[in-house]
């Protein structure tokens, strides 16, 4: 949002548990996929966006808020197909991020900067077509008590195939990466 308006970028589904089949305990996110057009229709989007986006950025206007930034709803569809919000954040949610930004075709520094200057009316969104999807790593023991300082490998070999590699909870000894978070 650049204030005035709200943007919706494109839907992504994650998966919190950390399981197979939807079970175990809940994570900070296992992996995710976008676009989630099997759960978001565009009839479904344009709800989202009258009844939760715009409410939610009208909320703050009359409050005197004027925030520009990201707003990140984190909703639950049921199977009737009603949304309802679950949290909000102001800030990307990562596995979500890791699906949707790399369909955008727009530069990222471009739509930031159109929200700071309040010109998001002005700006139309591109996508890639096709799908994204990413798959987390975690450490044995994860999320409760994980192991540390597992060798990674691999890394180069996934680059290779065109697939992009995030990693954060990792350090460098010499030319060995490793882990150093649970995920």
């Amino acid at each position: 949002t650049d204030g005035r308006i709200c943007l919706p970028l494109l839907p992504a589904q994650d998966y919190k548990r950390l399981s197979d089949g939807d079970t175990g305990p809940n994570t900070g996110g296992m992996g995710a996929h976008a676009p989630a057009d099997h759960l978001v229709t565009p009839e479904l989007l344009a709800r989202i966006q009258a009844q939760v986006l715009d409410p939610t950025l009208q909320a703050l206007q009359q409050r005197g808020i004027r925030y520009q930034g990201v707003i990140y709803a984190g909703l639950m569809i049921t199977p009737n197909g009603d949304p309802y919000v679950l949290e909000y954040n102001c800030r990307f949610g990562d596995p979500e991020a890791q699906v949707i930004l790399p369909l955008l075709e727009n530069p990222l520094d471009e739509v930031l900067l159109a929200c700071i200057e309040g010109r998001l009316a002005n700006l139309q969104l591109r996508w890639k077509p096709g799908y994204a999807a990413c798959v987390v790593m975690a450490a044995p023991g994860y999320p409760d008590s994980y192991e540390r300082g597992i060798p990674l490998a691999g890394l180069e070999a996934a680059a290779a195939t065109g697939a992009l590699v995030f990693h954060a909870g990792t350090r460098q000894v010499g030319k060995q990466l490793l882990s150093e978070g649970g995920r």
